[in-house]
């Protein structure tokens, strides 16, 4: 009350920022988040409407006092605990982290500081491999830390992979796929077939980092597998081939066959075991063409078993309508994986 006994009222406004009491004798102020000089002023009035202000001009600063710190600065994807320590944060207020990962992501995250304005991330361990870059804010005054960088490098283990034995012969010898990697990581390979076809397998690296297919498998191609190693800790990558020995012929029984228009023709074509070779073997003809005619195989695939030789039948079938000459030049193969093999060339001469 004044003086007089009267009741006094009182007014708080300012340039900025806000008050959580302005019609009160006290109040709090909360300054606003932009650098600058403001005034605040306070009016005193009476009720017979007399009144008093006082002002007064308060500079703000919105320089941080946040600050931050990792530990350490490098380490191993997935293997090191990082962690980040800050001072300066509103004491219980929350804070903030901006992180931009090493393949241009960003995530965001939060906690709650002490009561003297310290705050913690982690530990926590990094799954990419490359640079880290970190900010971090308060949410009460706006203040922005300085910007944290680590690094993240990958395992130490080398990533291999191959087949043991090296040189197994195609069909017969059994083999293993193994190699090293980062310890426990989980190892996939894409493979390629000498045929093109794709296949992928995944394995299980031990605690010393090596890994191997689960029992043997046979090469079952000629030609050379390719794939494509990836670790899922170091996140390495690594090409890989393979190919196996050994290899098969082709011959035929006969070069030439004469027939009258309507007849049919046989060649009998041999593909045989080289280098103890076994495997499948699909027969094929190019320069085949014979109008009117039908071609076929019979079987339309083989089986060369190792040291061994197995036939196939490739059959000309004319028709009234083909017409009288000599066709030549018919290319009779067999093809297993990527390699073809030919018998010498052979003709038909149509009457």
């Amino acid at each position: 009350k004044g003086q007089n006994g009267d009741v006094l009222m009182y007014s708080w406004s300012a340039t900025g920022g806000d008050f959580d009491q302005p019609t009160q004798e006290a109040t709090n102020w909360t300054a606003p988040k932009t650098t600058g000089t403001y005034t605040v002023t306070c009016t005193v009035s009476d009720q017979a409407q007399n009144s008093v202000s006082l002002a007064k001009k308060i500079p703000v600063s919105t320089s941080s006092n946040l600050s931050v710190s990792v530990a350490p600065t490098t380490g191993t994807v997935n293997s090191t605990p990082f962690t980040i320590t800050g001072t300066g944060a509103t004491p219980n207020g929350t804070v903030t982290a901006a992180s931009t990962l090493p393949d241009g992501t960003q995530q965001s995250f939060t906690t709650t500081a002490t009561s003297s304005g310290g705050f913690t991330f982690g530990p926590f361990k990094a799954t990419e491999v490359g640079t880290y870059s970190e900010v971090y804010s308060d949410k009460t005054s706006g203040a922005v830390s300085n910007t944290v960088t680590f690094t993240v490098n990958a395992a130490s283990g080398a990533l291999t992979g191959g087949i043991t034995p090296s040189n197994p012969v195609v069909g017969v010898t059994p083999v293993t796929f193994s190699g090293t990697a980062t310890p426990n990581a989980t190892v996939t390979l894409n493979q390629t077939a000498p045929d093109q076809t794709t296949a992928a397998y995944t394995y299980a690296a031990n605690s010393s980092g090596n890994y191997s297919s689960t029992g043997t498998f046979i090469v079952t191609q000629l030609g050379t597998y390719s794939g494509v190693l990836h670790d899922s800790i170091s996140g390495q990558s690594k090409t890989v081939t393979y190919s196996g020995t050994g290899d098969f012929g082709a011959s035929v029984n006969t070069t030439s066959q004469t027939v009258t228009a309507g007849g049919s023709a046989s060649y009998t074509v041999t593909f045989s075991s080289v280098g103890g070779f076994a495997g499948t073997v699909t027969p094929g003809a190019v320069n085949a063409t014979v109008p009117g005619a039908t071609t076929s195989w019979s079987p339309q695939q083989v089986t060369v078993p190792s040291n061994g030789s197995v036939n196939a039948t490739f059959t000309i079938q004319t028709s009234a309508s083909t017409t009288a000459g000599t066709y030549g030049n018919i290319d009779l193969y067999g093809q297993n994986g990527s390699i073809k093999r030919a018998a010498n060339l052979v003709s038909l001469t149509v009457k």
